[in-house]
């Protein structure tokens, strides 16, 4: 392990890029050491990486509540991950929801930190893995989304005008979701999706 690459002092906490980066680099160190199988007894070099997640945890608790909703909404998405390598438990629900649904009515109300695109991930991450707490308002806003953006690309290629970003974010949503709710031919849909928009799929032609 490069101790320089997991030094926390140099992370600023208020800086919601820096910690959601410092936590991948957490995520690849562990999984590097073999942290996520399951062992009796920790090595130095896997103790050294938990100790650090530990800090992170701890920083991110003391921070979290002075940042905008975007920025604690970005941290958030890593906070489980990381909790489970510092203490081996996932993060409490509860703690987790907080932030996602603050950010959510943050987003409604017009707060502009909030990345429209961002949060519907998480939203539907969080209702295909079941969590009741977010099949009403959430799940209606889920599927008015898909449903503008499912409007707006029905013949493969965007319908209006507007941003390569939020071109390649509703392409990637529409992507990602199961859509039989708009289509029969969702995988027909999805392939002519594809074939109109190679410009904003650099991933798919690599």
């Amino acid at each position: 392990m490069n101790n320089q690459e997991l030094d926390i002092t140099l992370v600023d906490f208020s800086r919601a890029e820096d910690v959601s980066a410092f936590a991948k680099k957490i995520f690849t160190e562990a999984n590097k050491q073999g942290m996520f199988v399951r062992k009796e007894r920790f090595s130095k070099e896997q103790m050294a990486v938990r100790l650090t997640a530990q800090e992170w945890i701890n920083r991110v608790e003391e921070s979290i509540d002075s940042l905008s909703n975007g920025d604690a909404l970005t941290i958030i998405a890593s906070y489980d991950i990381i909790h489970r390598i510092a203490f081996s438990v996932p993060a409490k629900t509860d703690y987790l929801d907080k932030y996602k649904m603050q950010a959510f009515e943050a987003f409604i109300r017009g707060d502009k930190t909030v990345d429209k695109y961002f949060l519907f991930q998480v939203i539907s991450q969080e209702i295909r893995r079941g969590n009741k707490a977010y099949f009403g308002r959430h799940l209606k806003w889920e599927s008015l989304c898909l449903d503008r953006w499912y409007k707006n690309f029905r013949t493969g290629r965007c319908a209006v005008s507007q941003s390569d970003y939020d071109t390649a974010s509703q392409i990637s949503a529409l992507l990602a979701a199961d859509l039989y709710a708009f289509t029969p031919d969702q995988d027909g849909f999805k392939r002519r999706l594809i074939a109109g928009n190679p410009r904003h799929l650099p991933s798919l032609q690599s």
